[in-house]
Order: C-alpha cells, then structure tokens, then sequence
C-alpha cells in the first residue's frame, strides 16, 4: 500500500482505492496513530491514511477474495490468462510491485506474490 498518496493506489484513482485505517475504539485508534508515526518514520515522508471511525463491512461475492490466488481463465488485454497471472501482469505492467519497493525497502512484503 501506498499510504503518502491521498488520491488512491497506483493507477487505481479515486476516493474508493485511497487508503484507511478504521478504528473501533479508543485502543484501536492509538494502534493506528502509533502505526502512522512509524510509517511516517520509516518513509520519511507525511502519511495521508486517514484514521476513521468503525464503519459497517460488508462481505463481497466470492469473487473478489483472495484475487491474486484465482484460477479462473480470464480474457485480459494481456491476452488469456488464468486470474492469477492476469493480476500478476496487471502488477508489472503498472510498476506495482516496483512503488512499493521503492517506497518500503527490504520492509516490502508482498512483493512478487
């Protein structure tokens, strides 16, 4: 995640890919704050992710869970590929995974999954 961009995530843009930390109560909220002045420490730069009260979730269609890890064949502008691969080419062809090593170092843990 990308938490110094207040106008979403890579090339998603927009207010629904901008990053959030929701917070139920006052021990949550003193999580998030200690976990902001980290990131802010690590990056060297402003966080912009808001902290925010507890909202409702809602739980999405199949689907939508664990993306990445799909094995359904897709039809994608990099040509057919299973879910998985797709998500994949979508990352490097955005220089996803390159963001997010740039911005966090060796602390990047999901790149290349």
């Amino acid at each position: 995640m990308d938490p110094i961009d207040a106008g979403g995530q890579f090339c998603d843009r927009g207010q629904s890919y901008a990053t959030a930390i929701f917070a139920e109560g006052p021990q949550q909220k003193a999580a998030a704050k200690k976990a902001e002045a980290q990131a802010a420490s690590d990056l060297g730069q402003k966080v912009v992710t808001p902290i925010l009260g507890s909202f409702p979730f809602y739980v999405t269609d199949a689907s939508h869970q664990n993306y990445y890890k799909g094995s359904k064949i897709m039809l994608t502008r990099f040509g057919p590929k299973k879910q998985s691969k797709a998500y994949k080419a979508y990352r490097d062809a955005y220089g996803h995974d390159q963001r997010i090593e740039k911005l966090w170092g060796v602390a990047a843990q999901f790149v290349g999954h």
